[in-house]
């Protein structure tokens, strides 16, 4: 149940598996965890082991299954899968929600977002949310902010401002 599903469904079968086990799991947002909560933590990223599932061809077919070619967060690094030959190249998969402070997301797609190198590196394991953040697959920065113009009689009197929808 923790690999498929959209992401909030996700999140929200996280919090009722929390409720029940409070000791093992801490709340998403928690900066401090309980030494019983980091033991769980390792044991879960030996079994979730990210990179022992997603290797070979497998981590690239999903990479070119979901068609996205821009870096979602910063829409201006290409992120292709390029083969040629025997080399092949692949953007980074970031983690939505960390998967080193919450193992039980590593191997879920909907927690795994095709990305440029810079923004992965950048993001690391900040941990975005839904209500803060821009998930990349259920909405874009155009949802979010837009270029708008007024013009008045001549081409001078043109000005361009960058308005935002929401604080996200």
């Amino acid at each position: 149940i923790m690999i498929g599903g959209k992401l909030e469904e996700i999140i929200n079968c996280y919090e009722d598996i929390r409720e029940r086990y409070p000791n093992y799991l801490s709340e998403i947002g928690c900066i401090s965890i309980t030494n019983s909560q980091e033991k769980f933590n390792n044991y879960i990223s030996k079994i979730f082991d990210y990179t022992k599932v997603f290797k070979g061809d497998m981590v690239y077919n999903f990479i070119e299954d979901l068609n996205i070619t821009v870096c979602p967060y910063c829409n201006r690094n290409y992120i292709n899968v390029v083969k040629k030959g025997k080399r092949k190249r692949r953007p980074d998969l970031d983690h939505f929600i960390p998967k080193r402070k919450y193992p039980l997301f590593s191997l879920s797609i909907s927690n795994l977002v095709p990305s440029c190198s810079y923004c992965n590196g950048f993001k690391s394991d900040i941990l975005f949310t839904l209500d803060k953040n821009i998930y990349p697959f259920n909405e874009g920065i155009d949802d979010i902010e837009y270029f708008d113009y007024t013009y008045k009689n001549t081409l001078n009197d043109i000005s361009v401002v960058l308005k935002n929808n929401n604080d996200k």
